[in-house]
């Protein structure tokens, strides 16, 4: 309970964040030598303004579906990462939000998860003294350190749960302790943002009940049937967070920023067999594939060295066959075949990343984005080398001590062997250019990793009648703090307010350079970049065809070297961009100087209007002519809000000045989602959203936005529900028998 807090103190204590905020903008420099996690802008300009979203809505009492303050309405739920149906978000409202480390403190929540749930699985197959420090080892590996700040580390962390019903429903366990286990650890790693991480995860789940039934070599029906009814009914409950995006792909309104790049997973040959030293060099080109950032082949070795070293253990075992060296009870090595096919899993996971893997194709084609970034493919192999681990661990305990001190000797040799033979590889492979400067980088890693080597030898060759296990335990927690990387930067605790005092961000629409996303969603006004790998198709188009911005990787953002000239000025009027900050601007009768960086847009339109006749607006709009477009609009205006339009969480609230009978157009990005008193929006100039009826001054109208298909998955969750259900009732029977 204490290890995660201990190991992360700096954050937890020393106003340190794994977060990246407006007091970091050049993350490049505030780091350590090695970064503390791989990808630092991951968690920052994403999950943690989306985590203060959703938490803010949850203190009004309402789930965020959409973000209205991010390119005029940027998709949320259907963004999937975001987790808006996270069941562990209930956590945010009672936090500080107000302050960065929320998110810290979240994400190590979190790594004692991942600790609880390894140990109730690691607990099935060893004593609990043992099973506690394996999870220790487990959840406090290079995974976590280099993943802990990413959205997918929350989907993994439930793993172990779900691998743990599993388990215990193959071993005939039908309690509905069990069952609901397996439901909600489902439900949670698919709710949490990343989908392609649950689908790995349930494959290792599947590969762990596989083989305890083989293991009973009796296959029992009615394990199977609570074994699919549990998790498949947690799937069905969780598809309100796949299934709008699913539907908005299929129907094109969303546009996914995909890219070759983050979806390839081709390790060549000799990286592959550099996976098991991490640090040496560094990555190589040459020897890896291509990466819109280097840190990401830090995660090719995200296994713990401890974990590593007792499945080489468990494998020597049986290939050296001590049968004629132990009494015959250390013969049967309970859960064998559990530990092969575990071992053989995870061995064919890491063969299944190199540059000969037949699947590639095959995987690559799932319907999700950036499908086999490594730090989301990874995760699965770590836990069942683990499983295959503390059953070799299980072994060597009840052996003989003259018998297992062999064996460690023998693993000790091959081990140190195989590490020497590999550093030599390259140091003298031309292709590595071995840097020796970067000793200091890897000294805290290998100290580390020997650290937690030298404290498992020291307790597998101690006395076998009651070895040291809570010093193995102190070795381990130190072992922890070595191989953890350096490098935190310091939290800016309060957020800073806006440049220019005095505006109602309420109403502003913001073309700004110089603030991070998380800074802008934070401080709620409405700006026009949009960072996140699911885009609405309509904006992502208009934008692109406009100004040439849209990225191959992430996001949506205007070049902030760009100069916006002034026949650009009537597009951003349109778009009802009400200011620009940080932008170069050429000077223009269109624009009014507040501040050197602050520039004021005179007369954009207005968020909401109504005009009598869009024919000739379209036509305008068609020709791209945007000036004529905003005369015209203004020219045909029949009404607008009085005193500006309302942000509610998923809605717009106004009243009209007059009436009118026409089109009532909202600025907001296209999404057939968007609805004025139960009808969907039409495209307005293809981008915004439009209405056509009979309007009325003084009378308060809303535009709600409810994700297509977010309905249609409510029948599921219905279906999930009877199915959990019916894996109760199909329990109980053996409940009521039993003595």
């Amino acid at each position: 309970m204490i290890a995660p807090f201990l190991i992360y103190f700096e954050v937890i204590f020393l106003n340190y964040t794994i977060s990246f905020n407006e007091a970091s903008t050049d993350f490049s420099k505030r780091f350590g030598k090695l970064l503390p996690v791989v990808d630092p802008a991951a968690g920052s300009q994403q999950d943690h303004p989306w985590l203060f979203n959703i938490g803010m809505a949850l203190r009004q009492g309402e789930i965020p579906f959409i973000n209205l303050d991010n390119g005029l309405g940027a998709f949320l739920l259907e963004s999937l990462q975001s987790g808006v149906f996270y069941p562990p978000n209930l956590l945010l409202p009672v936090m500080d939000l107000s302050s960065s480390q929320f998110f810290d403190l979240f994400q190590v929540l979190h790594i004692l998860l991942l600790a609880i749930g390894s140990f109730r699985l690691f607990r099935l197959y060893i004593r609990w003294e043992l099973a506690l420090i394996l999870a220790c080892a487990f959840s406090l590996s290079f995974l976590t350190f280099f993943n802990v700040n990413m959205v997918h580390f929350r989907a993994f962390v439930w793993t172990p749960f779900m691998a743990w019903a599993a388990i215990c429903i193959a071993r005939g366990n039908y309690s509905i302790w069990v069952i609901l286990t397996a439901a909600g650890a489902t439900i949670c790693s698919i709710t949490a943002g990343n989908p392609q991480e649950s689908f790995f995860n349930l494959i290792a789940v599947g590969i762990l009940f596989v083989s305890e039934v083989l293991q009973s070599k009796r296959i029992n029906w009615k394990k199977l049937n609570i074994f699919g009814l549990s998790f498949v009914g947690g799937m069905l409950i969780a598809t309100p967070a796949v299934l709008p995006y699913l539907i908005g792909k299929r129907e094109g309104w969303i546009q996914s920023v995909e890219s070759t790049v983050r979806s390839s997973f081709s390790i060549s040959p000799q990286w592959l067999l550099s996976w098991l030293i991490p640090y040496i060099n560094g990555p190589h080109q040459a020897y890896y594939r291509p990466s819109i950032s280097s840190n990401f082949e830090y995660a090719t070795f995200p296994i713990h060295p401890l974990l590593l070293f007792l499945a080489i253990a468990g494998l020597s075992i049986l290939i050296l066959n001590l049968r004629k060296h132990t009494s015959r009870k250390y013969n049967q090595y309970p859960n064998q075949l559990v530990f092969l096919v575990s071992l053989a899993a995870g061995i064919l996971g890491i063969i299944n990343i190199s540059s000969f893997s037949p699947f590639q194709k095959i995987v690559a084609t799932l319907p999700f984005v950036n499908t086999i970034q490594l730090t989301k493919y990874i995760n699965y192999i770590h836990l069942l080398i683990a499983v295959s681990a503390v059953i070799a661990l299980s072994w060597l305990i009840e052996m003989p001590l003259l018998h297992r001190r062999r064996v460690t000797a023998l693993v000790l040799v091959v081990s140190t062997g195989l590490v020497f033979l590999i550093v030599l590889f390259q140091i003298i492979d031309p292709a590595w250019k071995f840097r020796f400067d970067r000793f200091d980088q890897v000294l805290m890693a290998w100290m580390g990793s020997v650290l937690a080597i030298a404290a498992c030898v020291l307790f597998l060759v101690t006395d076998s009648a009651r070895p040291r296990w809570n010093v193995f335990m102190g070795l381990l927690l130190l072992a922890s703090l070595g191989l953890k990387p350096f490098g935190f930067f310091k939290a800016l605790t309060p957020y800073s307010p806006f440049p220019i005092a005095g505006l109602d961000l309420a109403q502003e629409r913001i073309l700004s350079n110089a603030d991070t996303p998380n800074t802008n969603l934070l401080r709620k006004y409405e700006r026009l970049e949009v960072f996140d790998p699911i885009l609405n198709q309509a904006f992502a188009t208009f934008m692109s065809s406009n100004f040439s911005v849209l990225s191959g990787s992430l996001h949506l953002q205007i070049p902030s070297n760009q100069v916006i000239k002034a026949e650009q000025i009537p597009l951003l009027r349109f778009m009802g961009v009400t200011s620009t900050y940080g932008y170069t601007i050429e000077e223009n009768d269109q624009i009014r100087r507040l501040q050197e960086s602050f520039i004021r847009v005179k007369d954009p339109l207005p968020r909401i209007f109504v005009i009598k006749d869009e024919a000739a607006i379209a036509a305008s709009c068609q020709a791209k002519n945007y000036a004529q477009t905003v005369e015209l609009i203004q020219a045909g205006m029949a009404s607008q809000p009085v005193n500006g339009v309302q942000k509610g969480v998923n809605d717009l609230r106004f009243t009209l000045d007059r009436p009118g009978t026409g089109t009532l157009v909202s600025l907001q990005a296209f999404s057939p989602g968007w609805e004025l008193a139960g009808r969907s929006a039409t495209p307005f100039c293809t981008v915004f959203n439009a209405w056509k009826g009979e309007f009325q001054a003084n009378q308060p109208y809303q535009l709600t936005y409810t994700p297509p298909g977010l309905r249609k998955s409510y029948a599921l969750v219905f279906a999930g529900i009877l199915l959990v259900l019916g894996a109760i009732a199909l329990s109980s029977r053996d409940r009521r028998s039993a003595p």
